[in-house]
């Protein structure tokens, strides 16, 4: 797993921040399907401990984080996501 992570980019005002994080769903046929969704966290670890809750109360299993990055600024003012928001980014 990748995690990108500058403190430039943080914004003093605000606790949550979002984070791209691309999952890896394993297929039957051995394959995977890759999602990034955005996760509003207030670090990198809060992201990744999120979507597991998620996906655990959802009984989602076979996937792999593979990557968590924070959101540039312009990316951040697009996503506009509330604290503890996840969205399937498109």
């Amino acid at each position: 797993m990748r995690i990108e992570w500058s403190a430039s980019r943080y914004r003093e005002a605000a606790t949550y921040w979002p984070f791209k994080t691309t999952i890896a769903f394993r297929k039957d046929d051995g394959g995977a399907l890759r999602l990034t969704y955005a996760v509003s966290a207030g670090d990198i670890i809060e992201a990744k401990c999120e979507l597991e809750r998620r996906f655990l109360d959802l009984g989602i299993c076979g996937y792999t984080i593979e990557e968590i990055v924070a959101a540039t600024q312009r990316e951040a003012d697009r996503y506009n996501l509330p604290a503890g928001c996840v969205q399937l980014l498109g």
